[in-house]
């Protein structure tokens, strides 16, 4: 648009009085909603990201979203929506319902695109940043993990065809040897976690 065409500035001004507040807060939500989300893109972007990062950042993503756009215990707080609300008063009664369904639906996304979250978070333990700085820890470094492991991989599982998957591990041996390979993690201690089982 040209500022100073006298139809183009008609056209701004017919637009600007669309922008009705229900306009301005469902921008706003969106923004906030936006914003949290890209904490976790840019976490994802990294050139090396850890497993427990992973974990910790869908939790908060998801701790986040709940509690300013669904509230559980108390009303969402909506974000920077919050001071506008308080300003506007009527528009706390008339918040749009789509507004916690889409951060619902969201959530259900998240967790259906990460499944086993803890899962990937009980793997943190290949990860050599993540050894225990005493020498005392060790013995009983990554025991509850590896039994996470041992369970979800040393069972039988039906695929999706209905098909039975044999156990992937003999988790016997799987625990026997996590005794030894903690050491062996310990040894690559400098490299990240996939450099360093490159030089395992």
């Amino acid at each position: 648009m040209n500022a100073n065409d006298q139809k183009d500035r008609n056209r701004a001004a017919k637009i600007l009085k669309l922008l009705d507040s229900k306009f301005k807060l469902s921008t706003m939500y969106m923004a906030d909603l936006t914003y949290i989300l890209s904490i976790l893109c840019k976490t994802f972007q990294k050139d090396n990201i850890s497993l427990s990062e992973v974990k910790y950042s869908l939790d908060i993503v998801i701790a986040a979203i709940t509690t300013q756009f669904i509230g559980i215990d108390q009303l969402p707080t909506y974000g920077i929506n919050q001071k506008y609300l308080q300003e506007n008063p009527f528009y706390t009664q008339h918040i749009p319902d789509g507004f916690t369904h889409f951060a619902k639906a969201l959530i259900d996304n998240l967790q259906i695109r990460f499944p086993h979250n803890n899962l990937y978070y009980s793997m943190r333990i290949f990860d050599s940043k993540e050894l225990p700085l005493r020498e005392s820890e060790l013995s009983s470094y990554g025991v509850e993990e590896i039994k996470t492991l041992c369970e979800y991989f040393g069972n039988e599982k039906c695929g999706l065809d209905g098909a039975t998957i044999s156990p992937l591990i003999d988790s016997f041996e799987c625990r026997k040897e996590w005794g030894m390979v903690k050491h062996v993690i310990k040894s690559v201690k400098e490299y990240d976690m996939i450099d360093g089982w490159h030089h395992i």
